[in-house]
């Protein structure tokens, strides 16, 4: 199964060219798309790179502030 995840051969199909997961007319992030009320994990590709500055950022500070604690 998890190589047929990412192989994308489990990835459904999906129209929403703008999410971060979308890759050739398929999700990435999933293995089912099955959901009542429109996908809970879409995420606009910018909004996505936002969220991923902040958390390098955190990351960062976080191995500053570990590294000050033992000098």
């Amino acid at each position: 199964m998890l190589l047929e995840v990412i192989n994308g051969k489990a990835a459904p199909n999906c129209d929403k060219e703008n999410c971060f997961a979308y890759q050739d007319g398929r999700c990435i992030a999933l293995t089912s798309n099955r959901f009542k009320c429109g996908c809970p994990f879409f995420k606009d590709k910018k909004e996505k790179e936002i969220e991923d500055i902040r958390c390098r950022e955190r990351v960062k500070k976080w191995k500053d502030n570990g590294k000050k604690r033992f000098v």
